[in-house]
């Protein structure tokens, strides 16, 4: 359980899901593993992505 403001930490944050769930309500978070693929994977879950970027992306050009 968590409180707005509250820090959330995840010592072995494996894939990232504590810290998409942080994400989401707004906490910030502090995530660590020693694995570099976990780090790699965490990075991309929680990293947001500019929308009109993405849109303009994943266009079909024909």
């Amino acid at each position: 359980m968590s409180f707005p403001g509250d820090l959330i930490v995840d010592p072995f944050m494996g894939s990232g899901t504590a810290l998409v769930e942080a994400k989401v309500l707004g906490r910030p978070s502090v995530g660590v593993d020693i694995n570099p693929l976990a780090h790699l994977i965490s990075k991309a879950k929680v990293t947001p992505i500019e929308p009109g970027l993405l849109r303009t992306s994943t266009k079909v050009h024909s």
